[in-house]
């Protein structure tokens, strides 16, 4: 209990201070839709992700404490440590890191926490994508799901929508592959993310869960929603 009051205090101090900061900055920033995400209980949200700022995005457009999934070299740095004050859920490194992130975040969803995954990864760091563009998804959020079918968790939809044309920032990867030399993410020379000037976060509504007798079908069916969801929100906001 005591730890749970940490990371709440943390969370809300850092949501607070840093949306302040952010929107008095640089940042015009709206969000829709947050009436789809529940007060409380179990919760699995899903969103497309460009920017370092996305988790900070879906956290300001909601009341509710979300555990954001992050990668494992993440936990190297200085502030993204101080940060899992928080309660951030960090990928294992090296193998079977689905196996280990379902087994963390399961223990939360059971304890009636709310995670946020970004089932992309880094792969739109890695290709730049367009802002309306969304990549494939990986299976590792339809995994969790199914790990813990019993709850009912809903899947909430998220889409970070952006109209910034800026140059976007370029970073190589040579100044960070040290950290975690084997991380897939590390294969291309620059990742890309843009510098939002403009940004709203549209929630939509729990998306329909899978009716499968095996895991291998509800998480092929789990991502296929999930994705169709999150691009809908994307191309109609």
């Amino acid at each position: 209990m005591a730890s749970q009051l940490r990371e709440v205090v943390a969370y809300e101090l850092l949501r607070e201070t840093l949306g302040h900061y952010l929107r008095r900055s640089f940042l015009h920033f709206d969000s829709i839709g947050a009436e789809h995400v529940p007060g409380h209980g179990p919760t699995l949200l899903v969103a497309n992700h460009r920017s370092p700022l996305d988790p900070f995005l879906l956290a300001m457009g909601l009341r509710r404490h979300l555990h954001f999934v992050a990668d494992s070299w993440l936990e190297h740095l200085p502030l993204v440590r101080w940060l899992g004050a928080t309660g951030l859920v960090f990928l294992p490194q090296g193998m079977h890191r689905t196996g280990g992130l379902v087994g963390a975040a399961e223990r939360r969803l059971r304890n009636g926490e709310a995670i946020a995954i970004f089932p992309e990864g880094m792969d739109s760091f890695q290709h730049g994508r367009l802002p309306r563009e969304l990549g494939p998804f990986h299976g590792a959020f339809a995994r969790l799901w199914w790990r813990v079918r019993d709850l009912g968790v809903p899947v909430v939809p998220c889409a970070i929508l952006s109209t910034d044309r800026a140059e976007p920032l370029r970073i190589p990867v040579a100044w960070i592959r040290w950290i975690d030399p084997d991380n897939p993410a590390f294969r291309v020379p620059t990742l890309i993310t843009p510098i939002y000037r403009e940004a709203c976060v549209h929630y939509g509504p729990p998306i329909p869960l899978p009716d499968a007798g095996s895991e291998a079908e509800a998480v092929r069916s789990l991502k296929r929603t999930a994705w169709e969801a999150v691009h809908d929100l994307l191309t109609h906001a």
